[in-house]
């Protein structure tokens, strides 16, 4: 039975090809013992997502949200959805203390932040255990969520 893969064989072969050299990048076939081929193929063909459900604090305790972060061999996208918020306008989204965009709140609480590189736009790089936090145009800190880490193979989360 021939099984497929999205990785390229090229890149598995450099891979194998750095792995396999010695601290004087000289090739030694015993740097690879103890490598398995096909967790090497499946690490190269899997995506990451990580998420996060909002949190409410107290400044707007009826607002709630996600947040989505995703890794993919053609894209990285990073999205974040409110709703039930109860003020408009302009609201910032931080990770880990740190501004990353901001997004406006029409009319009925409901705003999102779309963010793909596939559409140039410039994706922070994410890491399970970031603090996604939504403050409201005053500063006023409503939603925040600490995102967590899935790991997808076929469509399958382990």
């Amino acid at each position: 039975m021939e099984r497929k893969t999205t990785t390229s064989g090229v890149s598995i072969l450099l891979l194998v090809f750095f792995i396999g050299c010695d601290q004087n990048n000289k090739w030694s076939p015993t740097s690879l013992e103890g490598i398995n081929a096909e967790a090497l193929s499946k690490a190269f063909s899997s995506e990451i997502r990580l998420e996060t459900r909002l949190m409410a604090t107290a400044a707007d305790r009826l607002a709630s949200g996600n947040a989505k972060f995703e890794v993919r061999p053609d894209r990285t996208r990073f999205s974040v959805e409110v709703e039930d918020v109860s003020t408009r306008g302009n609201h910032e989204i931080k990770i880990n203390g740190t501004s990353v965009d901001l997004f406006v709140m029409v009319n009925l609480g409901v705003g999102d932040l779309n963010l793909d590189s596939r559409d140039g736009d410039t994706v922070p790089e994410l890491k399970s255990g970031d603090v996604v936090q939504v403050f409201n145009l005053d500063g006023t800190l409503i939603l925040r969520g600490m995102l967590g880490s899935r790991e997808v193979r076929s469509g399958k989360y382990y």
